[in-house]
């Protein structure tokens, strides 16, 4: 458990912890940064990230086995290159589900969600993503990018990916 008192997370700080497979946040967590490396090579399932954070940064959750659905609080403003890729190959499932909270604006750095299987993503306006890496949305993201950034603007809703056509469509 990390203390509420905690700011950040330095770079490598829980890098390839093998036994590290959920990590929770105390209530009123004042966490703000997760450096690169921060928990990279760790079979973290599905954290729960703190409402405060801001930064995310590269590789921080690199070839961890998150699974189901993962929430970036509206306060994070910078996600880094690599911060979730899933290991290619993994075994287990993959996150299906992203929402990204609506906050003052977000960056996405290239290959961010690599090798993730995202069957929705919810994201809002607007947020800065690395259109030309087609891994920055994970596996699937290039024809997602091309929906959600049509004229180089933002088009926030949820999106359904459709794993027979292998096409995104905006929902919501």
């Amino acid at each position: 458990s990390i203390p509420a008192s905690v700011t950040s997370i330095g770079y490598g700080a829980f890098h390839e912890c093998r036994e590290l497979t959920t990590v929770n946040f105390a209530t009123a967590s004042q966490l703000t940064t997760i450096a690169q490396n921060g928990f990279s090579e760790c079979p973290l399932t599905n954290p729960t990230l703190p409402s405060q954070l801001v930064t995310i940064g590269s590789y921080s959750f690199y070839h961890n086995h998150l699974t189901g659905a993962l929430t970036i609080p509206a306060t994070v403003t910078s996600i880094g290159e690599n911060a979730f890729e899933r290991k290619d190959g993994l075994e287990t499932s993959p996150l299906e589900t992203l929402v990204i909270g609506d906050g003052p604006g977000l960056t996405i750095g290239p290959a961010a969600f690599k090798y993730q299987a995202f069957t929705t993503i919810t994201i809002p306006d607007p947020v800065a993503t690395n259109t030309t890496n087609s891994d920055t949305m994970g596996a699937t993201g290039a024809s997602f990018n091309g929906l959600y950034r049509p004229s180089g603007n933002g088009n926030a809703g949820t999106y359904h990916y459709d794993t027979d056509t292998k096409t995104w469509s905006k929902i919501s």
